[in-house]
């Protein structure tokens, strides 16, 4: 009966002879024993290249056992697998087949990609600079000047989204890579308004039904945020990244550091932002990345902030509630470091105590106002209060 904790990836081997080499597994311990003494080498150098030698003897017999024993293609010995299966192998091939049907049993939704340099788990090299280039392509929405030609990064494209029919109509779709897209496009969709650690779709991708190699998995993940709804973002901790090749790279080696935030935008958000756009003059520019856009805004707040009199900057000569604001608005322009999506979609309507962003974008342009006029206010009273003087 097979056992159901049982992992169906785990061959056990039980060989028809009882272990012969217990003898010289302790020997062996003895030697790395006394390797480990500093002392004793230096008393015994003659010694050491012996110890070296007689290791070197043992290892070989050992390894000859376990592989007359052990190798189930030799017919000495019987296999259990599969929660339970029990079979005794004549050859190293009916073996072989053995081990491909467990992981096609085990991973049968694996994407088929097509390259021994790529769909490994970590690409080293030509090809990591290659893969790189795809992923800023992708992220560009450049990618298709790689359809054609032999330079690496060509390969990588084609091996990748071409000859698996995720793009294009030359090659069947491959059902592994759809999948793969398809669980990427759920955790987007998960992180819609909420963040999610990246280590939960990297567990569920390289277990049971998948086993995707990391060597892949930026290239899809670009492939999604390039074609997600919303804008992405990357946070590592607290802190906003660039969505780039090298945040892709780290993420793709440190899953469980980052997560993802993907920020719906409607036609009020649409909205909101160019309304912030026309209160600080910011030239309407073409961005590759919406994040970009963002950045761009609270730059430009910043830029104002910074420009205002010192007065402006430190007094409290505003009504009530309004100060309230002004001290909030203040102090988050003032930071060193802002995260854009936080302060425009979370910061600011929370200052301006509102969740509706067209009456914050209300809010602020009259915040803005007030403070730009709270020094010729100041300088008019002061005006007013010389000629009763004189």
């Amino acid at each position: 009966e097979k056992s159901r904790s049982f992992d169906d990836r785990i061959v056990v081997v039980i060989p028809d002879r009882i272990f012969s080499q217990v003898a010289n597994l302790r020997r062996l311990a003895a030697i790395e024993s006394l390797r480990e003494q500093p002392q004793f080498i230096e008393e015994n150098v003659v010694l050491q290249q012996e110890l070296e030698l007689y290791a070197e003897d043992i290892i070989f017999e050992i390894n000859a056992t376990l592989e007359e024993d052990f190798a189930p293609g030799n017919g000495s010995c019987w296999a259990i697998y599969e929660g339970g299966t029990v079979c005794r192998f004549e050859s190293s091939r009916d073996f072989n087949r053995s081990l491909s049907e467990i992981c096609e049993n085990y991973y049968h939704f694996a994407p088929k990609v097509n390259h021994e340099l790529l769909n490994i788990q970590n690409v080293a090299g030509q090809y990591l600079r290659a893969r790189n280039k795809v992923v800023d392509a992708i992220l560009e929405e450049n990618a298709e000047q790689y359809a054609e030609g032999t330079a690496p990064e060509c390969m990588v494209y084609r091996a990748t989204f071409i000859r698996t029919g995720i793009i294009g109509n030359q090659f069947e779709t491959d059902k592994g890579c759809s999948r793969i897209l398809a669980e990427i496009g759920n955790f987007f969709e998960k992180c819609s308004g909420e963040r999610h650690r990246f280590s939960e779709l990297y567990e569920l991708l390289q277990g049971k039904d998948y086993g995707v190699r990391k060597g892949t998995l930026p290239l899809f993940i670009a492939q999604r945020l390039n074609l997600t709804e919303g804008t992405p973002v990357i946070y590592l901790k607290n802190k906003e990244l660039e969505i780039n090749k090298e945040t892709l790279n780290r993420v793709n080696d440190f899953p469980e550091e980052y997560d993802l935030y993907v920020e719906t935008e409607g036609a009020k958000k649409e909205q909101y932002l160019k309304k912030l756009e026309m209160i600080w003059k910011i030239k309407e520019q073409v961005h590759f990345k919406k994040s970009l856009r963002w950045a761009k805004v609270i730059e430009e707040m910043q830029k104002w902030y910074r420009s205002l009199p010192q007065y402006t900057m430190t007094t409290k000569n505003f009504e009530g509630e309004q100060l309230h604001q002004v001290l909030s608005f203040r102090n988050l322009l003032k930071r060193a470091e802002i995260n854009p999506r936080e302060a425009l979609f979370e910061r600011i309507p929370s200052i301006m105590e509102t969740e509706d962003l067209e009456q914050t974008a209300e809010n602020v342009k009259q915040l803005k106002d007030e403070m730009d006029q709270v020094l010729l206010k100041l300088q008019k009273k002061a005006v007013l209060i010389a000629k009763r003087i004189y």
